[in-house]
């Protein structure tokens, strides 16, 4: 059985793990085709080519504001801020609009520089403090620098390039100039594409192994459910198999009173009650076949006893009685001697062919022959051969008249039709209540026996019941074997014989008993 159940694990371990190369592989094309995209090395290219062109374009506008500086730091004044648009036109000097720088025409209006452009720039200028490239002090201690000059290179804020350069009287002013519009966005936009893609690069590893572990932790649970799975259905399957195995080797040894105890759902609980089912048929067919046995062997018995005793019998009497007849003598005395033992003889002989007759009946029970009749009519019959003082006809439970019920000491008021031989069931019956007479007499009880008749749903029946000492229960399954009898001088054929007329009409005889309390037999007709 450990097979099997090793069997049933690896089945099932089998079945979790074979979907995993197939798994894999589609796993793993899944990833190429997300990643591999993205990580081409087109795309690094494409995407440096364009930062590389932002950051020309960049690095062109710086030169530019380098070239306009001086013209623009010429418009504004001591510490104040030049603005002016990605052509160069003036948007505000000082805070004032102005016009054009080097003879431009008039600029746009300054509610082109918004509020928050102008704080974002007005900040910066705050914010930074120049750092001249070749400094040097005149004689009065003031730093000299060439009117144009830039102090801080240009630097990019929001959506402009702002820097510091020195005005006509040496003071830094802050001069900005818009980008072009979306210029710094997409520079941005690229360098962290690039940024990210690079990343990506280098951290590809670690990306693969971010969706390969879960999918490989998912699948070693389902691998495990699997186990658990395949644990559990094997255990289900093989435990009711030892255990048939098990009753199995107790039913060859003999012992057929074993049922195997597993408690099993589908199929395999349908082979262990089949397997009881047919442990208790071939139990029943082993009583039967028992039966049979002893049946068989108590009939040649009583066939040979019936031939042994029946031959000597007849020469037996004729003798005892030709001595009686042939005595010429005149001793009184002798004559009725010979007259006794005549006698004694004869009821001796009759009992012996009695016996004979029953080891007869009991070796040889004739075919019965089937006519339809009234149970009812056969149970008064009987009834009548010994009298209402001693044997009553009673109406069985359940049955009675349209009033409500029959009355005790009335034969049902229905007709009990069966097919039965009349004569051998008469002689059945009458067996039966000779016991039950037999019965109530040692248990010295004055109470009738009780004959009745009926028909249930398993057919018709007679019964017999008494209220004599009754059977004790340990016996009730041998009362009808052939060398069993309760009755100090039975013969224990008589409710074999019984026995024999049900079996034969196709029927069954049963008796149910409880001590003190008389006894009932049954006999059923189909």
């Amino acid at each position: 059985m450990r097979r099997i159940r090793t069997r049933v694990i690896l089945a099932m371990l089998l079945v979790a793990l074979l979907p995993a190369v197939p798994l894999s592989l589609a796993v793993r094309g899944l990833l190429e085709r997300s990643f591999g995209p993205v990580l081409d090395a087109r795309l690094e290219a494409a995407l440096a080519a364009g930062l590389a062109e932002s950051r020309a374009r960049l690095a062109e506008r710086r030169e530019a504001l380098r070239q306009a500086a001086p013209a623009l730091a010429a418009a504004g004044r001591p510490a104040g801020l030049v603005v002016a648009d990605s052509t160069g036109v003036l948007l505000e000097a000082g805070g004032v609009a102005a016009g054009a720088v080097g003879g431009a025409p008039g600029g746009a209006p300054a509610a082109n520089l918004t509020a928050a452009d102008r704080q974002a720039l007005q900040a910066w200028a705050a914010a930074t403090r120049p750092t001249p490239i070749a400094p040097s002090v005149a004689p009065t201690g003031a730093p000299i620098e060439p009117p144009g000059a830039v102090l801080v290179e240009p630097q990019r804020v929001n959506e402009w390039l702002a820097a510091l350069v020195a005005g006509e009287d040496g003071a830094p002013v802050a001069v900005a100039m818009r980008l072009p519009q979306g210029l710094a966005a997409r520079a941005a936009a690229l360098g962290d594409g690039y940024s990210l893609l690079r990343l990506l690069q280098q951290e590809r590893a670690a990306v693969l192994r971010g969706y390969v572990l879960p999918f490989v932790a998912i699948y070693a649970v389902l691998v495990a459910l699997a186990l658990l799975a395949g644990l559990w259905l094997a255990n289900r399957l093989v435990r009711p198999l030892e255990a048939l195995a098990a009753s199995a080797r107790r039913v060859a040894a003999g012992d057929l009173d074993t049922r195997c105890a597993a408690h099993a759902g589908g199929e395999a609980g349908a082979l262990v009650a089949a397997f009881n089912d047919m442990v208790a048929r071939l139990a029943e067919q082993r009583r039967e076949l028992a039966r049979l046995e002893r049946l068989a062997a108590w009939r040649n018995l009583a066939r040979t006893l019936a031939h042994e005793i029946k031959n000597p019998l007849q020469p037996i009497l004729l003798a005892v009685q030709s001595a009686r007849q042939q005595y010429r003598g005149g001793d009184a005395e002798h004559a009725r001697v010979l007259a006794e033992c005549e006698e004694i003889v004869s009821e001796e002989v009759e009992g012996l062919r009695a016996l004979v007759r029953g080891f007869s009946d009991f070796a040889r029970p004739p075919e019965p022959r089937l006519a339809d009749g009234d149970l009812r009519d056969l149970v008064a019959d009987v009834a009548r051969l010994y009298g209402a003082e001693r044997v009553s006809v009673t109406a069985p439970a359940g049955d009675g008249s349209a009033a409500g019920g029959a009355a005790a000491g009335a034969a049902p008021a229905a007709p009990v039709p069966a097919s039965f031989d009349a004569a051998e069931l008469r002689r059945a019956l009458i067996n039966l209540v000779d016991n039950a007479l037999a019965a109530c007499a040692e248990a010295g009880v004055a109470t009738p026996v009780r004959l009745a008749c009926g028909r249930d749903e398993r057919g018709a029946y007679v019964s017999v019941a008494d209220d004599g000492a009754g059977v004790a229960p340990e016996l009730l399954p041998r009362v009808f074997e052939p060398d069993f009898s309760t009755k100090k001088e039975g013969m224990g054929l008589g409710l074999a014989i019984v026995d024999g007329i049900a079996r034969a009409h196709g029927g069954a005889v049963s008796a149910t008993s409880e001590p003190g309390c008389g006894a009932t037999f049954t006999i059923r007709l189909p």
